[in-house]
């Protein structure tokens, strides 16, 4: 408990010069305008190092008293969410206050949880890198509203980087050279990629280097604390030819690219560039003593087979010496995926070895992925360490519906209460990309702040009850067919549309099995009153849950065309066509959705650099070929501009070229991945139809009896 109260006052330390109260009082009027005035908060102390809040309401004044920021925002949306029925998510808000704001008896919340974890390093590459000020002000609301207290703040380094570099011999140009492009970073930071997507325009750097300032500003203010960059070790190319005496390591290459260059942890000079860097990041940024450093996500450690115990060890303990070295107070932070991803290298002894080279109680965790395999339950050297519990769940930020609110709302709590946990020391988000599957994430921010389980056919009809506006009574239906469908254990997986594969022999669908099932609930959805199909977080999940629909469909339509195509049919033109409208149908559909439009996501890119073409050919690398020889389609999404110009088209060359006698399946696809790059270097968009929602839906049903 000692080493969990210390952290706790860490957390709190960095917020603690500024009034939290008022910051608090900011999200509430960034959120509610003039009705925020309605709320009165207050700060306490934390009992026994955990956030606490209070909060009660009497003839239109709602009392909040909460041990800082984060706590307050926690409990003003609790009243929000339970005395309103309201609720604030990534897809939108339905803040339909009543006119008299309800009174609401005195309620006290202890989270039992010390640190509420938010973001994986690659959501600033999946969602984050265009941001903007206001879009990331609302990203901090969100995790205010929703206690978070320890995000990572990985944005603006590479200004730092670019002044240590420099001091190194590394020029200018060099500097940007080695950098990836913004939607490539996180790789670049992990050590898996050099230069892809670029080069890094040096306006976007800058640009990237006043956001962090804003981002860590407002952060700080309301009680978080940041887990900010340290040095891992990885340095450009030029680096071993400046100093050919340093240790420099050759990485062992990852996802097909070529490989790093990882500066040995033991040579003297590592300790000197994190201490250079820990000092120019804290002259430029400030400090909150948490840094993350990866060394070897999703790469083979460089390690001498006969002493492969020793080097472990001796690595881990230099990468921690020099951060105390540079900061007394320093705490390491480290992803857990590298444990989950490599079991066949990471067994006890070698995670014991690594992990011994660090003080217990100077390093921080995290089980990045609790949902899969909680890392902490197969080592014991890992849970003698302080660790998060996360939710990773969605992967290169895809956006099919699937979850399994069950193990939401019981498996983080059974790491709690059971007696092998150990060191654990907090819960949190590590989805590689937002804007998707909002109910998952909502009922996990809840776990965060309870000791028992929700009963999860309860939670989610409240949940959409509140998301349309409605009551308990109207929304129970809808609520029960979208668990049932997306959002239980025996969902059968994520439901990833086969159009978004690259098209072969090997990833031709099999024919629908859910399409009726599917229909069914978009017909109930269609059913709701007509004051539900105004919400707009109603018409974002009948989009939802009609682009599944349709992607059923579509892979019968696949199918056909296939089949006319391989006989030479006289009608394989129109059944080609019935594929190519309702691809159609469905990228207009998607377009009523502004997080389903590729062309925000390019417009995003362009404005956050003054060099448009770059900014745009990595954006639209990233959410499709990538880069390497196995990422091509990591990332996809069900985006307009996507739908109806690239998978369409995709699929529309394969069908014509399974037509031909001379078919060569190797061809096809080294001609279909060229075709890719020549799209990603476009800079242009397809028109497309501006449609409602509800009445898209309407048509795609009609034309899919």
């Amino acid at each position: 408990m000692r080493f969990l109260v210390g952290l706790a006052l860490l957390a709190g330390a960095a917020g603690a010069s500024a009034d939290q109260a008022s910051a608090a009082a900011g999200v509430l009027h960034r959120l509610l305008g003039r009705r925020a005035d309605a709320f009165h908060f207050s700060l306490i102390a934390k009992q026994q190092g955990l956030d606490e809040f209070r909060v009660s309401a009497s003839g239109g004044t709602i009392q909040v008293e909460g041990s800082s920021g984060a706590a307050l925002t926690r409990g003003a949306y609790t009243y929000l969410k339970e005395a309103c029925h309201c609720l604030v998510t990534w897809d939108g808000d339905q803040l339909a206050l009543p006119a008299k704001l309800p009174d609401f008896p005195a309620t006290t919340v202890v989270c039992p949880n010390v640190f509420r974890h938010y973001f994986n390093v690659c959501t600033f590459g999946y969602s984050t890198p265009f941001w903007d000020w206001r879009r990331w002000e609302r990203e901090i609301d969100w995790m205010a509203l929703h206690g978070i207290n320890m995000p990572l703040a990985m944005t603006g380094q590479e200004r730092v980087w670019e002044n240590v570099l420099m001091k190194y011999g590394v020029s200018d140009l060099h500097c940007l050279d080695f950098f990836t492009g913004p939607a490539f970073l996180p790789w670049h930071w992990m050590g898996n990629l050099d230069g892809h997507g670029g080069p890094m325009p040096q306006d976007y750097v800058d640009r990237s280097a006043d956001l962090q300032k804003r981002i860590l500003g407002r952060e700080r203010e309301l009680g978080m604390t940041p887990v900010i960059p340290g040095f891992s070790g990885f340095v450009p190319k030029e680096f071993g030819e400046i100093y050919p005496r340093a240790k420099v390591l050759t990485a062992s290459g990852w996802a097909g690219f070529p490989p790093t260059y990882q500066l040995d942890a033991r040579d003297p000079m590592f300790a000197a560039i994190q201490k250079r860097f820990v000092e120019a990041y804290t002259k430029q940024y400030g400090s909150d003593h948490l840094y993350l450093c990866d060394l070897y996500n999703e790469m083979k450690p460089t390690v001498n087979p006969t002493r492969k115990l020793q080097d472990l060890s001796e690595t881990s303990n230099a990468i921690y010496a020099s951060l105390h070295a540079a900061d007394s107070q320093a705490v390491w932070v480290m992803q857990g995926w590298l444990f989950h991803n490599d079991p066949g290298f990471w067994k006890e002894p070698e995670t014991a070895a690594f992990l011994g080279g660090v003080p217990d109680d100077r390093m921080v965790l995290l089980d990045l992925a609790g949902d899969q395999a909680e890392i902490w339950r197969q080592s014991a050297a890992f849970r003698r360490k302080r660790y998060i519990w996360n939710l990773l769940h969605g992967f290169g930020g895809a956006t099919p519906l699937f979850g399994d609110l069950e193990l939401v709302a019981q498996r983080p709590i059974a790491a709690v209460t059971d007696s092998r946990r150990g060191g654990f020391a907090g819960m949190g988000l590590t989805m590689e990309g937002i804007n998707e599957n909002a109910a998952v994430y909502e009922l996990m921010c809840d776990t965060m702040w309870r000791d028992t389980p929700v009963d999860p056919v309860a939670w989610m009809r409240a949940y959409l009850a509140s998301r349309y506006g409605t009551t308990e009574a109207v929304a129970a239906p809808t609520a029960d067919g979208i668990r049932t469908s997306f959002y239980t254990k025996n969902e059968g997986g994520d439901g990833t549309p086969h159009y978004q594969s690259r098209p072969g022999a090997k990833v031709v669908p099999g024919p629908s099995t859910r399409k009726a099932e599917f229909r069914a609930l978009v017909e109930q959805m269609l059913a709701l009153p007509e004051e539900v199909h105004k919400q707009p977080l109603f018409r974002r999940d009948l989009i939802d849950v009609a682009k599944r629909y349709s992607a059923e469909v579509i892979d019968d339509r696949i199918l056909e065309s296939i089949a006319a195509a391989k006989k030479h049919e006289p009608e394989e033109a129109a059944i080609q066509k019935r594929f190519d409208d309702l691809m159609l149908d469905l990228d207009a559909l998607l377009d009523t959705a502004p997080q389903y439009r590729l062309s925000n996501w390019i417009s995003d890119a362009r404005h956050a650099a003054g060099n448009g073409e770059v900014m745009e050919n990595g954006a639209r690398l990233q959410v499709t070929v990538w880069g390497g020889k196995e990422l091509f389609d990591y990332a996809a999404k069900e985006w307009s501009g996507l739908v109806g110009d690239f998978y369409r088209v995709r699929w529309d060359r394969f069908f014509d070229a399974l037509g031909h006698d001379l078919f060569n399946e190797d061809g096809f696809r080294s001609a279909s991945a060229e075709w890719e790059l020549q799209w990603c270097n476009r800079t242009s968009l397809p028109r497309i139809p501006k449609v409602d929602p509800i009445e898209q839906v309407r048509k795609i049903l009609a034309e899919t009896k």
